[in-house]
């Protein structure tokens, strides 16, 4: 899949928050989440070359975990007035 420059696993979580498919979304983001600790550098270090493509998919996680937790709210509130 060609996702512009972002590898296609940093994007799965927003495609699974969409379809509100929680354990997905859950993996997804653990992912992204591990990827991003071991990408990003120390503090007061410089990024790498490569902060072009770490910004725009370190924004998107961020809206990824909003998403998610909007999405189980969502699910709670429903589930509560079931």
């Amino acid at each position: 899949m060609e996702t512009g420059g972002f590898p296609p696993g940093k994007l799965a979580s927003m495609t699974e928050v969409t379809r509100m498919q929680s354990e997905g979304t859950r993996a997804a983001l653990a992912n992204a989440q591990a990827l991003f600790a071991k990408t990003t550098p120390a503090k007061g270090r410089p990024f790498s070359d490569d902060w072009q493509d770490w910004l725009p998919c370190r924004i998107l996680y961020r809206e990824g975990e909003g998403l998610s937790k909007t999405a189980s709210d969502v699910k709670k509130q429903r589930a509560g007035s079931a």
